[in-house]
């Protein structure tokens, strides 16, 4: 749906950053190309080793400045261990490298734009897990950075909505637009390391 300044309004916060990150989504998605009917092992790798470079600086200032009920949706440990699962070392993980000097959030509204964006991943993570437990050396049982919920994502999904919609209307501009520069962070970093 097209958000004018006539029909903004009458949106929630949730609904409008599904319509105005839309693009900055499809990107990121089409510049990684997953293939969920062809999932790979070393495409799947890449891409947690391209989230840990930006998660490394970008979740503790994100999760430091969310509503204290948020502050419990850390994916750091989940993905450190997923790595060391698939054979990385403390000295590989400490060794990967991350985007030099990229945007963090400074307040609340851009913390839950990039949470926005971090938590919006795990409705898609449950596509790509269950396209990677089809590959017979697939490791990872859940919790893993691709489904760290298991069943209570779509509770959990539901639960961020409504502390989105229940930002002061003001926050609203600063909210989208800090999760469009998470996309974007995401796409520069990510799409350059998966298929490096």
């Amino acid at each position: 749906m097209l958000v004018t300044a006539q029909n903004t309004a009458s949106l929630s916060l949730s609904e409008r950053l599904r319509s105005e990150t839309d693009a900055e989504h499809r990107s990121l998605e089409a510049g990684l190309g997953f293939d969920l009917h062809a999932p790979n092992m070393d495409q799947a790798l890449a891409m947690l080793r391209g989230f840990y470079g930006v998660l490394r600086d970008l979740e503790p200032p994100m999760l430091a400045l969310a509503p204290p009920a948020l502050q419990d949706r850390a994916k750091l440990p989940i993905l450190t261990q997923d790595l060391r699962t698939l054979g990385m070392s403390d000295a590989d993980l400490a060794a990967l490298p991350g985007p030099a000097n990229a945007w963090r959030p400074v307040t609340q509204a851009e913390a839950m734009g990039a949470l926005y964006v971090m938590e919006g991943s795990t409705l898609g993570g449950k596509l790509i897990i269950k396209a990677l437990r089809r590959l017979p050396d697939w490791p990872l049982e859940t919790p893993t950075y691709f489904d760290p919920y298991g069943g209570e994502t779509g509770i959990r999904w539901n639960t961020f909505r409504q502390y989105l919609d229940a930002m002061p209307p003001q926050d609203g501009d600063a909210v989208i637009d800090a999760a469009k520069r998470t996309f974007s962070l995401l796409e520069l970093w990510m799409v350059a390391e998966t298929q490096a």
